[in-house]
């Protein structure tokens, strides 16, 4: 017997997403009662690649290379453009990010120049092992024109979404044994971190070998 078989997700979000990580399985199993003869996967609209990035580790923690997406609600002013991250972990509770952004909606890019950065700095500071206190500043070399409430709104919308997905991860402590989590390519400065602070000793907030 055969069967055709046709599934559809969708996404649906409130606000723009500037950022979003799945990882699907759809693709059926053989077994010794089943093999799958054909299958195709469509996304729309097509995802964004992540190029192949690098994490060094010195003195002064761990930094990346360039991490180049896009990103259709990309800074404050609310337009499409195409962001370089690089990345730096100072302390174990201390990080940094520098992104080049430039305009890709031609209607909006007299609104920006090919030196346009937005900087953040974040430090947390711990309450106990599973809660803390997020202290961040950001720095833009752009748009003079917006207000505190640009600022704010975008903010609010990035760290809404980010709060989200941290506090449905289970468990809450960050695992050092890397097997007890799944890791793809994009998870390069996640899987260094968690090397890092193996290697510093760090057991506060974290658990496995």
């Amino acid at each position: 017997m055969k069967y055709t078989i046709q599934h559809k997700t969708a996404y649906t979000y409130l606000e723009p997403v500037s950022l979003c990580h799945n990882i699907a399985r759809l693709v059926p199993r053989n077994t010794s009662e089943q093999i799958c003869k054909n299958t195709n996967i469509q996304i729309e609209p097509k995802p964004d690649r992540i190029n192949d990035y690098k994490v060094t580790a010195g003195p002064e923690g761990l930094a990346t290379t360039g991490i180049r997406v896009h990103q259709p609600y990309g800074d404050h002013r609310q337009v499409p453009v195409d962001a370089e991250y690089r990345y730096r972990a100072l302390r174990p509770t201390t990080a940094y990010f520098d992104k080049h952004v430039r305009i890709t909606d031609p209607a909006n890019a007299h609104r920006g120049s090919d030196n346009d950065h937005f900087c953040t700095f974040l430090t947390a500071q711990p309450v106990d092992e599973l809660n803390c206190v997020i202290r961040l500043g950001i720095a833009i070399n752009f748009g003079a024109d917006l207000t505190e409430a640009d600022i704010l709104k975008r903010q609010d919308a990035v760290f809404e979404q980010d709060r989200l997905i941290v506090e449905t991860q289970h468990p809450e402590r960050i695992p050092l044994d890397l097997k007890e989590e799944l890791h793809v390519r994009s998870d390069r400065l996640a899987v260094a971190y968690r090397r890092w602070l193996k290697e510093l000793g760090v057991t506060y907030g974290t658990f496995g070998d």
